[in-house]
C-alpha cells in the first residue's frame, strides 16, 4: 500500500486528504479515504448529498506542481448509511483509479524518498 494525497473541490470549499492506494491481485487499482474527502453533506439535510468536484489523488506531492503521478478520480463508493458526520462509523469511501500505475516502480521510488526523507529528520 502507498499513501496518497487527496484534493477535492466544489463552489462552495476545498478539502484536502489522504488516502491509502491498494492494487489488487487482478491489477486494479483504489484508493480508501474518508467519505468526508469527496462528498459533501447538508447536516440540516442529510439527503442532500454532493459529490465533490475535481477529485485528485497524487503519488509523493512535492508543492503544486511537482508529484511523481497523479490521478483524476471520476468514480467513488460511498456507503448510503455516510450521514456528514466523522463520528458515524461509514465515513469510509472508495475512489476508483481509472488508469494504472506501474505498481513496482511507484513502491520502489516511494520507498527510497520515504527512506531518504527520514534520514534528513534524525
Amino acid at each position: 500500500m502507498l499513501i496518497v494525497q487527496i484534493t477535492a473541490t466544489d463552489m462552495a470549499r476545498s478539502v484536502q486528504g489522504s488516502g491509502l492506494l491498494i492494487r489488487t491481485f487482478h491489477g486494479r487499482q483504489f484508493i480508501l479515504t474518508c467519505a468526508h474527502n469527496v462528498i459533501s453533506i447538508d447536516e440540516d439535510d442529510p439527503s442532500d448529498r454532493r459529490k465533490l468536484t475535481s477529485i485528485v489523488a497524487y503519488l509523493l506531492r512535492d508543492g503544486e506542481e511537482n508529484w511523481i503521478r497523479r490521478w483524476n478520480i471520476s468514480t467513488t463508493f460511498i456507503p448510503e448509511s455516510y450521514d456528514g458526520k466523522c463520528t458515524s462509523g461509514f465515513d469510509i469511501a472508495v475512489l476508483v483509479c481509472d488508469e494504472e500505475l506501474p505498481y513496482h516502480q511507484a513502491e520502489n521510488h516511494y520507498s527510497d524518498r520515504l527512506l531518504s526523507s527520514i534520514e534528513t529528520y534524525k
